[in-house]
């Protein structure tokens, strides 16, 4: 079985004792990453 996943290069840190990670990534990749679904769903069934 294939997994769909992506691969996003990122830089860890932590600050006050807390991890964080920072991306750097074109808008438009951006964009397809947390696209909604707006469509008419009953229209779809």
């Amino acid at each position: 079985m294939s997994e769909f996943c992506f691969e996003i290069p990122a830089v860890r840190g932590i600050q006050a004792g807390r991890e964080f990670f920072t991306i750097n990534a074109p808008f438009g990749v951006l964009q397809r990453l947390v696209a909604f679904d707006t469509g008419n769903v009953l229209a779809r069934s």
